[in-house]
């Protein structure tokens, strides 16, 4: 044998060791496992355990945010209330209207020194608790009245001074608006 057939033999067989010269063919045959899972190699199927926490951690977390939601809303409702004041009446021949609302006895407009009777009509709960005493400022004349369910007749003279004078509760959360023109 010569040197060159030697060399050529060992080349070819590595005789068991890992060392030395290799075919690239078959140590890539040899690596060849298989394929990673779908998403990549670290993903995972999520069992059915983990699947239910998560529909569940998910539904409380929109039920914390939906109520969240509403509690804001609320809070813009009841302070448009307050801001605006419910109903709004100009008196016309020294007569006007309004609707008792849960938050508020109104806004009225009337002229000054003009003789005015002003209507609260209460219908339902809207009556009820501390909105029922009404009292006023003294340049009104109107003092403190009790309104009942129905239609309620409040009579004074308007101030002669124009200004926007205060209607409120006898506890003083709720309030009305007379203003004089």
């Amino acid at each position: 044998m010569s040197g060159n057939e030697t060399n050529k033999g060992s080349n070819n067989s590595n005789n068991g060791r890992s060392g030395g010269s290799h075919n690239p063919q078959k140590t890539a045959v040899a690596r060849k496992s298989a394929p990673p899972p779908k998403g990549g190699q670290f993903s995972r199927q999520p069992n059915a355990a983990s699947v239910a926490y998560q529909k569940a951690y998910n539904r409380k977390k929109y039920l914390i945010i939906g109520i969240g939601a509403a509690a804001v809303i609320a809070v813009i409702v009841i302070a448009a209330l307050f801001i605006f004041g419910g109903d709004r009446a100009t008196a016309a021949g020294g007569r006007v209207s309004t609707n008792l609302s849960a938050m508020s006895y109104g806004t009225i407009t009337v002229e000054a020194g003009s003789s005015v009777t002003w209507t609260i009509n209460v219908s339902g709960s809207s009556g009820n608790g501390c909105i029922r005493y009404m009292k006023a400022n003294s340049e009104l004349g109107i003092g403190s009245k009790t309104l009942s369910a129905g239609a309620n007749s409040v009579k004074f003279t308007a101030p002669s001074s124009k200004g926007t004078y205060k209607v409120w509760c006898a506890s003083g959360h709720f309030s009305g608006t007379v203003i004089v023109k």
